[in-house]
């Protein structure tokens, strides 16, 4: 009823009879007409839709040069919205594989307030503004969708809105407004925006390794209380459970935990915690706890993921703990209650009716008419499908959230075949196809065969076996071998050449500079040849990239972060 009522307001407003007739009969409470102009005074205006204003943006030519050279470094501009003109708005491009230059459809930060002199400086209520580019969201409306179902289940996230953009007076298109997590932001969710917020960069978890590389946004440049709680994660079980869970002192809320986890695995958000990327943290000072926030939901709605799948460090180990799991299907039972009582199929069709002029206006847009109809639908059949999917997926608790344990092995929800007594936790993996032991991995005990390769008077297994890097060290030490080192072109191509006929992934070898910064050494500890490596690499971008991959797309070396979970290639004797 809400996104009806939003579509009413919309309608009205636009004043013509037939639509106004259209929203009384759709409607059961249809806003009144407005006489007043829709121009939006506040950013609650402008995030509930009631139009989609357009933003100009004056450059000049020294500093879209300088955009075009150093998109990410701070430039300043004119800004101006229904007659209100600031000078001096600091911007810059943002993002990762949405980043785009100044020429074409760039997502920016805006920042009102940057300096001394404009400090205090607000727009419609806010310091900062965040225009994302919607060229990684197709369908231009699931980045809207996803933030608004978090809201609805109460979880810490953006407000968000459209808008359309000029830069000097060329049309740019349609953008997303999204709320800019900043001290007001903090504020308002958490009554206190004193705490600290950080960012996790690509790879980043919660590690004492990791802890330099979390990116600071707001608060004190102080990281013993993240060190603390990183520390506190490094414990498994009941002891974690303990220490973590269950302590009044503990440093983590552990119902939001779970709820944020919930409602990423309904979304499909495979871009977020689910592999440490996009995410945020906050610690609360008013009650010393720390609470994740989804960040960068436009590839929502879109990928299916497993409901136990995530990647993320905590997900693992809530996963793995008998307590934490069910709650987490609990929860899960609850965002799927919030989109059923937001009518999310209709939801989409209202947004993707509000913003359908604007959309066919954008000649900045990279998608098709045909591409966004089609993505589209498949958005709607996403959302249908979740009904579905929660079903399946929390089988194992009753109307009541008590745990049945269909097969009588004595796992309950812990059981990954509920249906079958031999396949369970405590199970012996038998190399049959099957994930005996429940662990997420088919075959992963060593005495599984993996595929072996003879190149260049050696012999290689490889084990297509996702994990990090220092569980796939001692898994080859546990067959026998270590971690391959190949140190020659032509060994790297043969083996790329064979690997990809396995999986086209990157696969770990026997590389790091973990005990050195930027001394990469093979586990023989001798020197990595440059030569091997791929152009600009090893470049350590993203958190803390220590270890060393296979490329996808050639036989190149590579470093990345050692906690992705990939599979390996094992040298044995």
């Amino acid at each position: 009823m809400e996104f009806m009522q939003l579509l009413c307001s919309r309608l009205l407003v636009r004043s013509t009879i037939a639509l106004a007739m259209l929203c009384f009969y759709s409607c059961s409470k249809p806003a009144k007409k407005s006489s007043e102009s829709t121009r939006a005074n506040t950013m609650t205006d402008l995030y509930g839709l009631r139009e989609v204003p357009t933003f100009d943006l004056v450059l000049s030519e020294n500093d879209m040069g300088a955009l075009r050279k150093n998109p990410k470094k701070w430039r300043k501009g004119g800004f101006e919205y229904e007659g209100q003109v600031f000078e001096d708005v600091a911007l810059r491009i943002k993002g990762h594989r949405s980043l785009r230059s100044i020429d074409k459809k760039p997502a920016l930060k805006l920042r009102f307030n940057k300096g001394k002199e404009h400090k205090g400086r607000r727009f419609l209520g806010v310091h900062r503004l965040t225009l994302n580019n919607l060229v990684e969201d197709p369908t231009m409306i699931r980045e809207y969708l996803a933030y608004r179902l978090a809201r609805e289940v109460g979880l810490p996230v953006p407000k968000a809105g459209f808008a359309n953009l000029r830069v000097n007076g060329a049309p740019y298109g349609l953008y997303l407004v999204v709320e800019t997590p900043d001290t007001d932001f903090l504020e308002r969710q958490f009554g206190s925006g004193a705490g600290e917020l950080y960012e996790g960069e690509y790879g980043c978890d919660l590690t004492t390794d990791d802890v330099e590389g979390f990116d600071l946004d707001v608060g004190q440049e102080d990281r013993s209380a993240l060190l603390r709680f990183a520390k506190a994660t490094e414990a498994s079980g009941d002891a974690l459970a303990d220490s973590l869970w269950r302590k009044p002192e503990s440093p983590l809320n552990l119902e939001h935990l779970t709820l944020f986890l919930a409602f990423s695995t309904y979304v499909g958000d495979f871009d977020g915690y689910h592999h440490s990327h996009n995410y945020r943290i906050y610690r609360n000072p008013l009650d010393n706890k720390w609470q994740f926030m989804s960040w960068g939901l436009d590839r929502a709605w879109f990928k299916d993921i497993a409901p136990y799948a995530s990647r993320g460090r905590l997900a693992k180990k809530c996963f793995a703990h008998a307590e934490c799991r069910r709650d987490y299907l609990l929860a899960l039972r609850r965002v799927h209650k919030a989109a059923r009582k937001l009518n999310m199929t209709t939801g989409a069709k209202v947004i993707s009716s509000i913003i359908s002029e604007d959309v066919n206006a954008d000649q900045k847009r990279p998608h098709s008419a045909k591409t966004i109809m089609k993505r589209r639908k498949r958005l709607v059949e996403f959302i249908e499908d979740r009904e579905r999917y929660v079903e399946e997926h929390t089988r194992c608790l009753d109307a009541e959230g008590n745990e049945v344990d269909a097969d009588g092995d004595g796992f309950g929800c812990m059981d990954c075949d509920d249906s079958d007594a031999k396949v369970n936790p405590g199970a012996v993996e038998a190399c049959d196809g099957v994930d005996n032991n429940c662990s997420g991995l088919v075959d992963d005990a060593v005495s599984c065969p993996c595929a072996e390769e003879r190149i260049d008077n050696e012999t290689y297994a490889l084990c297509n076996l996702p994990m990090p890097f220092v569980d796939a060290r001692e898994h080859c030490v546990a067959r026998g071998g270590k971690l391959a080192n190949l140190k020659s072109a032509t060994s790297l191509e043969k083996l790329r050449e064979r690997a990809n006929s396995i999986d086209t992934e990157r696969w770990w070898l026997g590389g790091s500079d973990r005990e050195t910064e930027g001394a990469f050494l093979w586990s023989d500890a001798t020197a990595i040849d440059q030569q091997l490596w791929a152009k600009g690499e090893p470049d350590n971008t993203g958190c803390n990239q220590d270890c060393v991959v296979l490329t996808k797309g050639n036989a190149k070396l590579h470093d990345t972060h050692c906690g992705q979970h990939l599979p390996f290639v094992c040298e044995l004797p």
